[in-house]
């Protein structure tokens, strides 16, 4: 979805900086470059957010969190 809106800004941005004359080819090679490097710049940042909202809604038993807590003591 941020790859998305990215795209459309820059779509946005690029018709209204170079309208009436449009340069169609590299304005679509930028936006092809921008739709593959987003979302792998992105991901750490995805993730990170999309496992805070699963530990919101699924919280960690008692269990779990003692099972945890004694991996980390025995490394």
């Amino acid at each position: 979805m941020f790859t998305f809106i990215v795209l459309t800004a820059g779509m946005t941005v690029g018709f209204i900086l170079t309208a009436p004359d449009i340069p169609v080819v590299p304005m679509i090679l930028s936006l092809i470059g921008v739709a593959l490097l987003m979302p792998i710049v992105f991901y750490p940042f995805s993730y990170t957010i999309w496992l805070a909202f699963d530990l919101g809604v699924h919280r960690p038993e008692e269990l779990e969190l003692l099972e945890a807590a004694l991996a980390i003591s025995d490394t």
